[in-house]
């Protein structure tokens, strides 16, 4: 991908910063609520009547200093990473998006073909893509 939007002529860089225009609020928004909600549970016990983010039960007393710490420190660095697994989903469009924008620009092309030649290039682009 890298190479491709190195070598890319603006045509190919408009197509893809259209994409990216398209859909970058969507995806910034998802992924700031992500952690939003991420943190406003791990925030919940300041100004809730629980101990923890969550309502776990452990089959050992959790109210020493040292071990509620931890525990409090483990269900927030969990919480976080829930929130960094949801938004992977913004990075998998992202790829999509990538690969959207190369089959529209191989459309383009093979609207102005003129010959066999040029036929089975585009072919050969379109295997590549798949790839």
């Amino acid at each position: 991908m890298e190479t491709f939007c190195k070598q890319a002529d603006d045509k190919t860089n408009i197509t893809l910063q259209r994409y990216v225009d398209d859909y970058k609020c969507a995806y910034g928004t998802y992924t700031l609520w992500c952690y939003l909600t991420a943190i406003g549970v791990i925030c919940g016990p300041l100004f809730l009547p629980q101990q923890f983010p969550t309502d776990a039960k452990y089959p050992f007393s959790v109210e020493q200093h040292p071990l509620k710490g931890i525990i409090y420190l483990h269900q927030s660095l969990v919480g976080l990473q829930v929130s960094a697994g949801m938004c992977i989903d913004c990075s998998i469009a992202i790829l999509l998006f990538y690969s959207a924008a190369r089959l529209e620009l191989l459309a383009k092309k093979i609207r102005n073909v003129k010959t066999e030649c040029e036929l089975d290039a585009c072919i050969k682009l379109h295997d590549e893509i798949l790839r």
